[in-house]
């Protein structure tokens, strides 16, 4: 009909279909949360946000399988489950040509794909698949010349890398000046590269008009930037793509699996200034400390009575049954 009322965001160059949805998209930009959750009070960028979120606290499912009849909450992980049923994975591992039903899984840091990193070439850098594959592999480069670094013994695979590692593995060395950081202008705080500045920006600095971070497509939730999101797709999925060697126990994150390891290990780097107790994991530490210092920062509205942890107070109000003061 020749009509388009369709306009363009200013800030990015997306065309929005109307200046409505405009208004709602320049949120994303600015993190504005106009709408607010009346009974924990969490802020959203629209009123259909604050309507999924009310769920959480009335228990409401109203999107149910019609092949198992799982009930969910929210309309995107109720959409990512009928896809397991309907086998529509359309995204394809690189590698392993696995199909998958949501692309993060296929291009980061999956459980299939970790199998395959464990053997990578060290002349050339190419992943291959098996252990026969890899050896077989590296007799291709026996009798073949590779670049080797003089300072750390590293083999790279042509002159190109050599060049690229001596400029910033051994810049000071060849140098002899220090590799230049990029300063943080606002707080002066050193990144080594453009990029770890700019993460900077978008997490501590929207003024710097640097925004990196993405959306949830299952919660609606805004994280920083998209590896945070691979991280935070799992506590949708449940997937724990990282175990223990000791164990076989199986975590979200390698951080998580460095802090399990102290179980085994009896390692202990946490310890209290005030009375010398040495702890594992920095979460009962950090508790701990809070106990010498009588922080108690949640605080119960009916008696005012203070807790360390929001999981206390929760315990609290379960049973409070005072009036405020």
């Amino acid at each position: 009909m020749g009509v388009d009322l369709s306009v363009v965001c200013e800030m990015c160059g997306k065309r929005i279909s109307n200046r409505t949805r405009l208004v709602r998209h320049l949120r994303t930009h600015t993190g504005q949360k106009p709408f607010s959750c009346d009974v924990c009070g969490r802020s959203f960028a629209s009123k259909c946000l604050v309507t999924s979120h009310m769920r959480v606290h009335t228990g409401e499912k109203p999107y149910v399988c019609v092949y198992c009849g799982k009930r969910f909450g929210q309309s995107a992980p109720y959409r990512y489950h009928v896809k397991i049923h309907t086998v529509e994975k359309k995204y394809v591992c690189k590698l392993c040509n696995k199909a998958c039903v949501i692309s993060y899984f296929c291009f980061n840091r999956c459980k299939h794909i970790l199998r395959y990193r464990r053997y990578r070439c060290e002349v050339c850098r190419k992943i291959l698949k098996k252990q026969s594959v890899a050896l077989k592999h590296s007799d291709n480069h026996s009798n073949s010349a590779f670049f080797q670094c003089e300072i750390c013994g590293r083999k790279l695979a042509s002159a190109k890398s050599l060049d690229m590692h001596m400029n910033t593995i051994h810049h000071e060395i060849v140098t002899g000046m220090p590799l230049s950081k990029y300063d943080c202008p606002l707080c002066k705080k050193h990144y080594e590269s453009e990029t770890g500045l700019r993460r900077h920006y978008s997490s501590q600095h929207k003024e710097m008009g640097v925004d990196l971070s993405v959306v949830c497509e299952m919660c609606g939730k805004r994280i920083s930037n998209r590896t945070r999101l691979v991280r935070h797709l799992r506590t949708h999925t449940g997937q724990k793509p990282f175990s223990c060697d000791v164990c076989g126990r199986s975590f979200a994150s390698k951080c998580l699996v460095t802090s399990h390891m102290r179980v085994h290990t009896g390692e202990k780097p946490y310890v209290c200034v005030y009375c010398g107790k040495r702890f594992g994991q920095s979460a009962p530490y950090r508790y701990h400390v809070k106990i010498h210092t009588g922080e108690k920062k949640y605080v119960c509205k009916l008696c005012n009575k203070g807790f360390i942890s929001n999981s206390n107070l929760k315990i609290h109000m379960k049973t409070c049954t005072k009036h405020p003061k």
